[in-house]
């Protein structure tokens, strides 16, 4: 028997398989559009994802798969129907529409208060769902009816699989409306903005029996980031990994949920009664600055870069902000450069690009080195 692995990723979706024994048999990878309908938005083409799943689900069956496991990107949103049709694009982590909303009152007073001051931030799911209050309300409505569903990716994949309104531990830890600390709902987060109860997926283990389709069982749901620290095997307080995607992602376990300081607090993982903790800092958009190099046609490939190493930048300073800045938290942080001369040529630029996004990162983990034990810094 196989054992295969589906990774959705922001801009494509991937197909691992394994035989019986751990060793790498099939890889496949589909890619899945992004959209900008408008500045600030990032959306993922939910009919092309669905056809993309179905299809990687059917390769693996043709290949003798008969358990998978998936993970997913995070923070996103989803409206579907009783049907599994979407109503919606996915509305996903690097969309920052949700500034609409906080910058208004009363919420920009609101922000300011712990705990709501983690949760009140533009990529939020809580905060896209009341976006989509004030912008689609008929999608609302026919939530509170029961005729449509709403939440993260995951609980959209779930939906598919088992026909359940349910998610995951790990991806309804990060939508601002589920508390992983007590694993109960906030329910004065529901209050102050207004979210119909109706919203309210049943949470389900990681390791989980969420079905069968197509013949092939799925007994595992993740968020990516999760998956990662899991993979790793780095679940004790003090280790940290580093993880390049299209954004960057710097993740540290703790023996505890811990809240502030700037870091996103994570639920690595829950079984049972074992839950697992971690805090983050992450750059929205490090992979994505590369494209977007190649795009303008300032290296024609990723590999270029191995050849800058030597390149003198001067006083050229470029903050590649392209996604906004998320450690110290600057959602409308649009990039910077200073220093340009006569004497910058293009590859000065791609190596100050490089430096600006190593400096970020940098600044990512000098925040763990503050919240973690002095004693137990390891990476």
């Amino acid at each position: 028997m196989n054992l295969g692995v589906i990774d959705v990723g922001t801009t494509s979706m991937k197909l691992i398989i394994y035989d019986d024994e751990l060793n790498h048999e099939y890889q496949e990878s589909i890619n899945v559009p992004m959209l900008f309908p408008r500045s600030y938005y990032a959306e993922q083409d939910a009919e092309a994802l669905k056809a993309a799943f179905n299809h990687l689900l059917n390769t693996a069956r043709s290949r003798d798969v008969r358990l998978i496991g998936i993970s997913t990107y995070r923070a996103s949103i989803i409206v579907w129907d009783r049907s599994g049709n979407p109503l919606t694009n996915i509305i996903t982590w690097l969309d920052r529409r949700g500034l609409e909303v906080i910058n208004k009152f009363p919420l920009s007073l609101l922000k300011h208060v712990p705990p709501l001051s983690s949760i009140l931030v533009s990529t939020s799911p809580a905060v896209q769902i009341l976006w989509l209050k004030r912008n689609r309300g008929d999608l609302l409505e026919r939530i509170k009816r029961g005729d449509a569903y709403v939440g993260t990716l995951s609980s959209f994949l779930a939906f598919l699989i088992s026909g359940k309104y349910i998610n995951d531990a790990t991806n309804e830890a990060l939508t601002g409306l589920w508390n992983p600390s007590n694993f109960r709902r906030i329910k004065a987060v529901y209050d102050v903005l207004g979210i119909p109860e109706a919203i309210n997926p049943d949470i389900v283990d990681n390791i989980y029996d969420y079905g069968n389709i197509n013949g092939i069982d799925i007994g595992v749901m993740i968020a990516d980031q999760q998956a990662a620290m899991v993979g790793e095997g780095c679940m004790e307080s003090g280790c940290g990994k580093v993880t390049n995607g299209t954004g960057s992602f710097v993740d540290a376990a703790t023996n505890e949920f811990k809240i502030g300081s700037g870091l996103l607090p994570l639920l690595m993982l829950k079984v049972g009664n074992e839950s697992f903790y971690g805090v983050e800092g992450f750059l929205p958009a490090t992979g994505s600055v590369i494209d977007w190099l190649t795009k303008l046609g300032l290296i024609s490939a990723p590999e270029e870069l191995d050849k800058l190493a030597g390149v003198g930048i001067g006083d050229l300073i470029v903050v590649p902000a392209l996604a906004g800045v998320n450690v110290p938290q600057r959602p409308c942080a649009r990039g910077l450069i200073d220093g340009l001369t006569l004497g910058v040529t293009r590859e000065s630029f791609v190596r100050a690009v490089m430096e600006g996004l190593v400096q970020l990162l940098v600044q990512c983990r000098s925040l763990l080195l503050i919240v973690l034990p002095q004693r137990d810094h390891r990476t």
